[in-house]
């Protein structure tokens, strides 16, 4: 296995308020509201959920609903068991750390009661581990699963894609991860509401020993911004007497030969005509304007 980078390798960090508190027998659960713009800038807003456990000092207890805070946790992958028995894997936010939203001139500059702006909502997780799976669930769609440690501890989480290229990743690369939290709420045939949360994957950065299929996979990767190509648009059909005919470009009309015109045969008449015209002799101007006046004063 390649050597890892000794750097943070599970990362949660989410800013928003308050919406939600709720507390259990062993830990809090704590729902912010965060609003962001989604891939391709339309608006959203998800609720993230996360787990303070009653053993840690995460300072949960300090807050309300309403208030403005900063979560920095880490995710986790845990087996679970239904009423069945069957067995399953819950992935959850669990908080190591949870503050105040402060002004930024007093959080990073230690300038109090200026009212400065406040960080925005944010919505960011990162991961940096090997690769363990990578399957195509649906046309479009792609699960990845990797072993994201946390203070030693193996954390085999799932991540949504939506770039197929990542299918190149295989099983032993180590990556870098770069996401979101995103939940959908779907309601039940009971009525009852059921919230899902997902974690979506933004940006993947390969760091195994072959750089070349990294690079081959990013230069095939698409940004999340990108619009998907529009359709071609179809050719315009003009009705000419209930015919449909395609109408001509300005290229297809100017190449097209141009048709000669037939001259249609002169009648009997005209030809008699024409040889009268044909015989007949020409009379000067000065003629023509003295047999007139002779006319006149006759």
């Amino acid at each position: 296995m390649p050597e890892l980078l000794q750097q943070p390798e599970n990362i949660v960090y989410l800013v928003g308020k308050i919406v939600n508190i709720y507390k259990h027998s062993q830990s809090t659960t704590v729902t912010l509201r965060i609003p962001m713009r989604g891939p391709r800038g339309k608006f959203q807003v998800a609720f993230p959920e996360a787990y303070c456990m009653h053993g840690d000092n995460t300072g949960i207890d300090s807050f309300f609903i309403d208030d403005n805070v900063r979560i920095t946790g880490h995710l986790v992958n845990t087996p679970k068991r239904r009423t069945n028995g069957a067995q399953y894997y819950s992935q959850a936010i669990i908080v190591d750390k949870i503050e105040e939203n402060k002004p930024i001139l007093e959080s990073e500059f230690n300038i109090p009661g200026m009212n400065s702006e406040k960080t925005q909502p944010v919505s960011l997780v990162y991961l940096h581990g090997e690769i363990e799976q990578v399957t195509q669930t649906a046309p479009g769609v792609l699960s990845i699963r990797m072993n994201a440690r946390n203070n030693g501890h193996d954390n085999h989480v799932v991540l949504t894609a939506f770039n197929q290229a990542y299918l190149l990743l295989a099983p032993g690369h180590v990556v870098s991860v770069t996401g979101r939290v995103e939940t959908k709420r779907k309601v039940q045939e009971t009525g009852a509401k059921r919230y899902y949360q997902n974690f979506i994957v933004q940006k993947i950065v390969d760091e195994t020993e072959h750089p070349e299929k990294a690079q081959s996979i990013l230069a095939a990767a698409p940004s999340n911004n990108t619009a998907p190509a529009k359709p071609k648009k179809k050719k315009k059909i003009a009705i000419v007497n209930n015919v449909d005919a395609p109408v001509e470009t300005a290229n297809e009309a100017s190449s097209a030969p141009t048709p000669k015109k037939t001259k249609k045969p002169a009648s009997a008449a005209e030809q008699v005509s024409k040889k009268m015209i044909a015989n007949t002799k020409p009379v000067s101007a000065t003629a023509s304007t003295e047999s007139g006046l002779s006319a006149l004063f006759s």
